[in-house]
């Protein structure tokens, strides 16, 4: 919850600055799950899985990828935006991509498939459908960690960042009011 506020902070600075109010009324949304954010971070530190080390910005092109006489050897880099977090928020950015690339929604079979593929090690801590849902939990907070981390990066560039730059944080933290039913 105090990560929320920080990036609701950073999120109503820009909206001083130049905000549309398509944008104020989704800060308005956002700003009235402050108690369900606390409820859901409760409910997360509870489910399977602990903290662990989360790249949060893992996808095909911060993988080295070699294969020599016969092995394959994968190496992950570009760590600059990684956080403490849940161990299933990492794939907030992964399926994301997916999602993209693939142009399907998140019920896809394909994707399915590659989120159970990640889930497959961790059935040792539960059912499936508590680790979806742990999931669908994880990645959803995890916009808040990927709001703060545009922020930062804004940080560098000031008022001049691109435009892409500049609505990245709200566009993350807006991610949270797909776990409103």
């Amino acid at each position: 919850p105090e990560r929320f506020e920080q990036a609701l902070d950073v999120v109503s600075a820009y909206l001083a600055r130049r905000g549309t109010e398509g944008e104020r009324a989704t800060y308005a949304g956002l700003v009235d799950l402050r108690p369900r954010v606390a409820e859901w971070s409760s409910r997360l530190s509870s489910m399977p899985g602990g903290l662990s080390l989360d790249h949060n910005d893992l996808h095909a092109w911060n993988v080295f990828y070699a294969e020599q006489a016969g092995r394959v050897d994968v190496r992950f880099y570009d760590w600059g935006d990684a956080v403490v977090a849940h161990p299933f928020a990492s794939m907030m950015i992964g399926l994301g991509w997916l999602t993209g690339m693939w142009q399907v929604d998140r019920d896809d079979p394909r994707l399915v498939r590659a989120r159970d593929a990640y889930l497959e090690p961790f059935a040792v801590l539960g059912p499936r459908a508590e680790l979806v849902e742990t999931m669908e939990l994880s990645c959803g907070l995890g916009e808040i960690a990927r709001s703060l981390v545009w922020a930062r990066a804004l940080g560098e560039y000031g008022e001049q960042a691109p435009d892409s730059f500049q609505t990245a944080p709200l566009e993350h933290l807006s991610g949270l009011l797909r776990l409103v039913p």
